[in-house]
């Protein structure tokens, strides 16, 4: 299986056949919840500079100030690793894609670990969001689904906190159902 992803326009294609991203699928699950002017654009930024001081490439000097309490909160929770992770074993920014036809990148893998982070409140997609990213690591890996370990890290000015989820069969259906809307939608997928 050959993944290609296009920064451009956020797209994917899974052995040249475009795919749905697993951010577009999961809204079709909830009515999303508007954000502020500027609120995408300060995530991205984020999510961003969190990659590039992990794999050590940050340019601290050029960070607008407004980022700095994020990242000393993000460099304090890898400092104190609560959740004792085999840090040299993680992969950053990872496409994954799976044979059920999604791709999306995962922001953390690591050995049977899958870790998601989010800048601002949590919502109740972003379990969906973590289980479709198990399965298909799982398919690139050889790992049991439901035995991936999966975490939503929740990053603030104020603090970088973990939340463990679980896997759930429901989760699992509901994104299966999004899934095949969005492929019936805007993929040609309709049964004729």
């Amino acid at each position: 299986m050959v993944i290609e992803y296009r920064d451009s326009d956020h797209t994917y294609t899974i052995d040249g056949r475009p795919v749905p991203p697993v951010t577009r699928v999961i809204a079709n699950l909830h009515n999303p919840i508007p954000y502020p002017d500027g609120a995408a654009q300060q995530g991205t930024d984020i999510h961003n500079i969190c990659h590039w001081d992990r794999i050590g490439t940050l340019d601290e000097e050029n960070i607008d100030k407004f980022y700095i309490p994020y990242l000393d909160q993000w460099r304090k929770f890898w400092a104190e690793n609560p959740l004792h992770i085999d840090v040299l074993s993680l992969k950053y920014e990872q496409v994954l894609g799976s044979v059920f036809g999604y791709a999306g990148r995962c922001d953390i893998i690591g050995d049977g670990i899958i870790m998601d982070l989010k800048t601002g409140a949590p919502e109740p997609t972003h379990i969906h969001q973590l289980q479709a990213y198990a399965w298909a690591a799982a398919e690139m890996y050889g790992l049991d689904a439901k035995k991936v370990i999966m975490v939503n890290l929740y990053l603030s000015p104020k603090g970088c906190k973990p939340k463990m989820r679980k896997w759930s069969n429901e989760v699992w259906a509901d994104f299966m159902a999004a899934l095949r809307v969005e492929k019936c939608k805007n993929y040609g997928g309709i049964a004729k």
